[in-house]
């Protein structure tokens, strides 16, 4: 049994992202992920085939990275130990920040190494938490402060 026809309940998800998007436009993040792993040969004697690459080249971590918007809200403080909703009894000792973004920014988020905002780098403590009113649009992070 729903409360809503179709036309209502797209006109509230449409409300709800709207709002999103304004509150997070606020918020730009930046998402820091593993590249790819990239050998520079630098010797003629180099075959792939043999794998002799080991002694004739170097490796190159190549970082990418991408900006994405998000709503963020400081947690409280005065808490020692929280649980990381997502988790299975995952704990930290003072998570700083909860964000939740749109499919757009878990698709940065989750393959992440490091998120950057207010000029402080933050690791992702929790697995992405799917959530929304009448769909499930949104999905919630908890970051804490690499110190």
């Amino acid at each position: 049994m729903t409360y809503f026809n179709a036309n209502q309940e797209a006109a509230i998800n449409s409300g709800i992202l709207e709002m999103h998007n304004y509150f997070a436009s606020k918020n730009v993040f930046h998402a820091i992920k593993r590249g790819t792993i990239t050998s520079i040969t630098e010797s003629n004697n180099h075959n792939a085939f043999y794998k002799n690459s080991i002694q004739n080249s170097t490796k190159v971590e190549t970082e990418t990275s991408g900006l994405f918007l998000a709503r963020a809200y400081y947690l409280d403080k005065g808490t020692e130990f929280k649980e990381i909703e997502g988790d299975q009894g995952a704990v930290s000792s003072n998570p700083k920040i909860k964000l939740i973004t749109d499919i757009t920014g878990n698709g940065f988020l989750k393959d992440a190494k490091d998120v950057y905002w207010d000029d402080k780098f933050y690791d992702i403590i929790s697995a992405p938490r799917k959530h929304g009113l009448l769909q499930n649009n949104f999905y919630n992070y908890y970051l804490e402060e690499v110190k």
